[in-house]
C-alpha cells in the first residue's frame, strides 16, 4: 500500500515485528503478513500515518473480551524526511537508516542499522547496531544489555540499564566528554575529554565500554 504526503509515522504492534526501512521514494509503502487472528488497521490523518496491529478477540459467556492468537509482521518504507515512531510489546523492531524520534518495546530486542534516533527504550531486551546521527540520545534498558555504533552526535546524550552491559563505539565525529559508571561491573573508557557534548553511559550489574572505531 502506498500513502503520499506523509511526513511522520506511528507505527505498534503486539507481537509482530516492525521493520522500517528507508528509500529514495517520496511516498510511504506499507506491508505486512499476518499469522492467525489478527488484523492491521491503518490510517491517514493530515500528513500523520497511524499504522496498528490489532489482535482480534472474542467474549467468553458474553462478558469477558480475550485475545486470540496472532500476530502480524509490518513492514513500512519511508522516505529520509518523515519521522518515525514504533512500539511494541512483545515483539522486536528494526529501524534501517530512516529517522526515529521515539523507538520502545516491553518484552523485545531493538536494532538499528544506520538509524538516526533520539530516544530508545525497552524493558526486556537489548539495544544493538549503529546510529548515524543521534541528536540528544536517550538509551534506556531494564533487563538488557546496549551495543551501538555512533557515527555523529549532535546534543547531550544518556544511555543506561540496569541489568546488562553497555559498549559504545564512537567515531572521531563525536565531539563529546564520556561520563562513565557501573555498579557492580569494570569499567573501560578511551580518552573523551573536553568535547562540546556530554555523554553520561552507565549499568548497574555489568560492565561499561565506551571506544573509538
Amino acid at each position: 500500500m502506498i500513502f503520499e504526503d506523509v511526513k511522520e509515522v506511528i507505527v505498534s504492534s503486539v507481537s509482530g515485528k516492525i521493520t522500517v526501512e528507508e528509500h529514495e521514494g517520496d511516498f510511504v509503502e506499507v506491508n505486512y503478513t499476518i499469522e492467525g487472528e489478527c488484523d492491521v488497521e491503518i490510517k491517514q490523518e493530515g500528513e500523520k500515518l497511524i499504522i496498528k496491529e490489532k489482535p482480534k478477540r472474542k467474549k467468553i459467556l458474553g462478558i469477558i473480551n480475550k485475545d486470540l492468537k496472532g500476530k502480524a509482521d509490518i513492514t513500512v518504507r519511508v522516505p529520509e524526511s518523515v519521522l518515525v515512531t514504533a512500539s511494541t510489546v512483545n515483539g522486536t523492531v528494526l529501524i534501517e537508516g530512516a529517522k526515529a524520534g521515539r523507538i520502545t518495546s516491553v518484552n523485545g530486542s531493538i536494532v538499528l542499522r544506520e538509524a538516526r534516533v533520539s530516544e530508545v527504550s525497552t524493558v526486556n531486551g537489548g539495544v544493538s547496531g549503529s546510529i548515524a546521527l543521534a541528536e540528544d540520545l536517550k538509551v534506556s534498558a531494564v533487563n538488557g544489555s546496549i551495543g551501538l555504533d555512533i557515527e555523529d552526535m549532535e546534543g547531550d546524550g544518556i544511555v543506561s540499564t540496569v541489568n546488562g552491559s553497555v559498549r559504545i563505539r564512537l567515531s572521531d565525529l563525536c565531539d563529546v566528554t564520556v561520563i562513565a559508571s557501573a555498579v557492580n561491573g569494570r569499567i573501560h573508557v578511551d580518552d573523551f575529554e573536553d568535547g562540546e557534548f556530554k555523554l553520561k553511559v552507565s549499568t548497574v550489574n555489568g560492565s561499561v565500554v565506551v571506544e573509538r572505531f
